[in-house]
């Protein structure tokens, strides 16, 4: 039971480090925030883990309301997953060029 739990956390959070990606996030955060003190600078940092997190967490139990309710399956959402990525493979293969002249 334990090992499951694990299992179903690192899988969770794995993604999510992959999907946030914070080592790609520090220039950005330092760009936004370098003309604040530092004591500024940890203030607005927390407040944004705090934000994020409430929105992942809302989204989380929210979203899995909101599927539930409209009678849908995660197999039924993976599958319009793997839809919407192959028809953005197809377009990528037979690209166009852009009838916009610059």
């Amino acid at each position: 039971m334990l090992t499951e739990v694990f299992q179903t956390f690192l899988s969770v959070f794995g993604s999510l480090l992959a999907v946030i990606d914070p080592v790609a996030a520090v220039p950005a955060v330092l760009g936004l925030t370098m003309n604040l003190t530092a004591a500024q600078r940890q203030e607005t940092l927390r407040d944004a883990v705090l934000v994020s997190t409430l929105g992942l967490l809302v989204a989380a139990v929210g979203g899995a309301l909101v599927l539930k309710t409209m009678g849908l399956t995660p197999l039924a959402i993976r599958i319009a997953g793997v839809a919407v990525f192959a028809g953005m493979g197809w377009e990528m293969l037979h690209a166009k060029t852009s009838e916009v002249q610059y």
